[in-house]
């Protein structure tokens, strides 16, 4: 039996702002070039667990885990772009809590 803590922390993703009044022209998401990679989101924090039980045998290995991603179900920032239906740029998130459920044998 094990367990497992990975806690990232980085600073904020780096990216372009949005030109929305060339976008509302083209209906489209339209980036200013000229300042790409200006805008730096907010810092990134993501805390990963899993438990875990592991049984070796002379033939096979088998590991039965579960692992929880962002455990602490941060809203990290993702991306942002335009919608046309809305009119305006919308901010995207990650996912949340994700859990996973795990079996592998190994011959």
């Amino acid at each position: 039996m094990g367990l497992n803590l990975n806690m990232t922390y980085l600073g904020g993703f780096r990216e372009t702002p949005i030109d929305l009044l060339a976008s509302e022209a083209a209906g489209t998401t339209v980036f200013t070039t000229s300042e790409a990679f200006s805008i730096n989101q907010p810092d990134y924090f993501k805390v990963d667990f899993r438990f875990y039980y592991k049984r070796n045998k002379t033939k096979y290995n088998t590991t039965l885990s579960l692992d929880i991603q962002n455990l602490t179900n941060q809203q990290n920032q993702a991306f942002s772009y335009y919608d046309a239906l809305l009119n305006t740029v919308v901010t995207k998130y990650q996912l949340g809590l994700i859990p996973i459920l795990n079996w592998r044998i190994e011959f």
